[in-house]
């Protein structure tokens, strides 16, 4: 737990070497105050530095901080009426540079493409009062590499932005004729390290949730040429999941190839953001519900988990210390190097009705072998701040015999009946059933390749192990 009470709450969280990087700005209501700023935090889950974007506690501050994270130091783009700053910061709070920045302009993202360059984006009116978006492309010290502005005749919005490892810049806009009070359609572009665009395309227009006109969070690349967005409000009151839908709250759209059509995944929960995998596959997380009570944290994998499934709903594990949460979710995400999932979000411990104690914030970290049950997660015992999780239970002598197997292998070692499920590496079953010692599973109908043979005894996870075909 990290301790902040409060409401109209949103978190970031960055991975940064082994600590961990935390923005969080909200509404306190016990002291009332309006809180922007970044935790370091190490790898128990301790806060070790702190830095607070409004001093002076004001609730109706309009300052908000972006931060982005280098090898050595991260840069934060404050936004305030007096004076927009750029800010790069080490480990021990030391400012290495700073960048003032135009006064009456936004900035709603930094972005780091490796440790050479930054990308920062700032909405603005020209002087004809029609609104522009720059990017801005610098170094580490905040010198200029180039500046270009995207540009319509009508008026452009900001909706998201990221990188990826070649330095280019990936942005989602909306433009909107203000004489017709139309919207004209939203279009996704990528931007070269040189300033060059790449390429643009149209995007489809998002889904409406009760009239409310929604945006798009977030924009990533795919594969050599390909983007995936993802569209949503960010905070929307209801939610739902599976069969207790009555409305749409957003849309996954994965375009394999930039110029063809995109697969769309009906998203029936209320989606905050989206990460990529080590593998280049993207996931997207939220909650089933904000607001109400019994919401619960969400994970949805177009391609399916490990375990084959496509969407897990996260429990804040009940323990003797915090007590049943009635309702969590997720705010921001981030991906480690061996694929553990490092996320940060609110939870409602109680019955949620003392708003001054029971609206926490919750900081955990999920292993990357497919369990997100309740069931294998445990706080640490150390008061709060991290809920990490358990590695698999296995069986302790399970073998494939032969590996690598022909048309058939046998499971070895099993101490009591399980169910198998044979796993590709995009996340399809090609196989399963249930096993007993000796079992001999066929492999007619699944090709030469690597796959990941999964275990399970009562919904449980106890083993895993690599097969090979051929």
């Amino acid at each position: 737990m990290l301790g902040k009470n409060g409401v109209d709450q949103r978190q970031d969280v960055a991975i940064w070497g082994e600590h961990y990087l935390i923005r969080f700005t909200g509404l306190l209501v016990s002291p009332l105050e309006f809180v922007d700023e970044l935790l370091l935090v190490n790898d128990q889950g301790e806060d070790f530095n702190q830095f607070s974007f409004n001093p002076n506690n004001q609730v109706n501050s309009i300052s908000r901080a972006y931060f982005t994270v280098l090898s050595d130091s991260f840069a934060v783009a404050v936004a305030t009426e007096e004076m927009p700053t750029l800010v790069r910061f080490d480990q021990t709070g030391n400012q290495l540079n700073t960048r003032s920045l135009a006064p009456g302009s936004t900035y709603p993202s930094v972005r780091a493409a490796g440790d050479s360059l930054l990308y920062l984006t700032e909405e603005g009116t020209t002087a004809g009062g029609k609104r522009i978006i720059t990017v801005r492309a610098l170094r580490p010290d905040f010198t200029d590499v180039y500046t270009m502005e995207v540009a319509t005749e009508n008026d452009v919005y900001f909706n998201a932005a990221s990188t990826d490892a070649s330095g280019a810049y990936y942005l989602v806009y909306w433009e909107y004729d203000p004489e017709a009070q139309a919207g004209i359609g939203y279009r996704a572009l990528k931007i070269d390290d040189l300033g060059e665009v790449v390429w643009e395309r149209q995007i489809a227009d998002p889904v409406r949730s009760g009239g409310i006109h929604q945006g798009y969070l977030a924009i990533l690349p795919v594969g050599e040429s390909g983007v995936t967005v993802l569209e949503g409000l960010e905070f929307s009151a209801t939610g739902c999941i599976g069969n207790f839908c009555e409305s749409e709250f957003g849309r996954l759209r994965i375009y394999p190839d930039r110029d063809g059509p995109a697969e769309v995944y009906d998203l029936n929960f209320s989606p905050f953001g989206m990460e990529l995998l080590p593998g280049g596959e993207p996931f997207v997380y939220g909650t089933t519900s904000y607001y109400s009570d019994g919401g619960k944290g969400v994970l949805f994998k177009p391609g399916g988990w490990p375990d084959g499934t496509e969407v897990h709903l996260l429990e804040f594990p009940d323990t003797a210390e915090y007590g049943p949460a009635s309702n969590n979710s997720i705010f921001g995400m981030s991906v480690a190097e061996n694929g553990d999932l490092v996320g940060i979000g609110g939870v409602k411990l109680g019955d949620g009705s003392d708003i001054d104690n029971d609206n926490q914030q919750w900081f955990f970290r999920l292993r990357a072998n497919g369990c997100f049950a309740a069931d294998c997660s445990d706080l640490a015992e150390n008061p709060g701040d991290l809920v990490p999780v358990n590695d698999y239970m296995t069986d302790a002598s399970f073998t494939i015999a032969p590996n690598p197997a022909g048309a058939h292998f046998r499971l070895l070692g099993l101490e009591a009946p399980a169910e198998y499920r044979i796993i590709s590496p995009m996340g399809q079953t090609m196989g399963m059933g249930t096993a007993t010692e000796g079992t001999e599973v066929r492999l007619a109908a699944v090709p030469p390749g690597v796959y990941l043979l999964l275990l399970t005894r009562n919904g449980r996870v106890v083993g895993r192990q690599k097969l090979l075909r051929i």
